[in-house]
């Protein structure tokens, strides 16, 4: 299952196409992990639908929805294999209930209709995906899983704001979306305080963590700006690059959470 997961996450890359990293073992760090990912799934799917419709890397956009999907559904296979009570088999039945209809639409053909639907679907999606995480951190009991949850949390915060963003653009824009964007940017920052002051953290750790804040200034300034059609394929980039950086911090924080 692991080498499944592996390839799915190299086929997942969109601007560089590095890997992302995943420790090998199959333990409590790696569940919060996995879990955790999905979230940031609900909102990259919708962002890279919108990306579609905006025509921003359409072909690259749709290949990121086709590995998003296979990484999903592979993650919550895995998931359930190594659920261990009853409240978290709940959990991942809910996950999947409301999946399968999200699964539809984001597959289908790209329109303004489905991407209303998506953006009102997205958001019971990663809330029953959190709660899956929360039961999952619960389970490893110690300091690492929930440093693996808030960190990889800021990966689904980096699509949820490129995610917003694109529809603004796609003309579903109002004050409740601009309300969440600030909600999104300040939850970033705060987490990434909490994060820089961890005692857990190593050198190797504390390095990822500098890089993916210069990543974040970058892309703190790209969501500013707006009119021109080329400035989403700059929030598209900047988006990923926060991503992957994240993704590096989540995986060395799970490393920890291995030995």
């Amino acid at each position: 299952m692991f080498s499944r997961l592996l390839f799915f996450a190299v086929a997942i890359g969109f601007v560089s196409g590095q890997a992302w990293a995943f420790a090998a073992e199959t333990n409590h760090a790696s569940a919060v992990n996995q879990a955790g990912r999905q979230r940031m799934l609900t909102q990259r799917i919708v962002k890279a639908y919108c990306q579609i419709g905006l025509e921003v890397a359409p072909q690259a956009s749709r290949r990121q929805i086709d590995a998003s999907v296979t990484l999903f559904e592979a993650q919550l296979t895995e998931l359930r294999e190594l659920a261990s009570n009853r409240e978290t088999h709940a959990a991942i039945d809910e996950v999947e209930r409301l999946w399968r209809p999200f699964k539809a639409v984001a597959t289908g053909p790209v329109h303004r209709a489905g991407a209303q639907q998506l953006m009102h679907a997205s958001e019971d999606l990663l809330r029953a995906a959190n709660d899956l995480t929360s039961l999952m951190e619960v389970r490893s009991g110690n300091a690492i899983g929930h440093l693996v949850n808030i960190s990889g949390r800021q990966r689904m915060v980096s699509q949820r704001l490129a995610k917003l963003y694109m529809l603004q653009s796609w003309g579903f824009d109002s004050p409740e979306l601009r309300g969440e964007m600030s909600a999104a940017a300040a939850l970033f920052e705060n987490v990434l305080v909490e994060l820089q002051q961890a005692a857990e953290n190593t050198e190797s750790i504390r390095s990822q963590i500098e890089a993916a804040s210069l990543h974040w200034e970058w892309f703190r300034n790209v969501l500013e700006l707006q009119g021109d059609p080329d400035y989403r394929q700059l929030v598209a980039e900047a988006s990923e690059s926060v991503l992957e950086s994240m993704e590096r911090v989540t995986a060395l924080y799970q490393e920890r959470g291995s030995r």
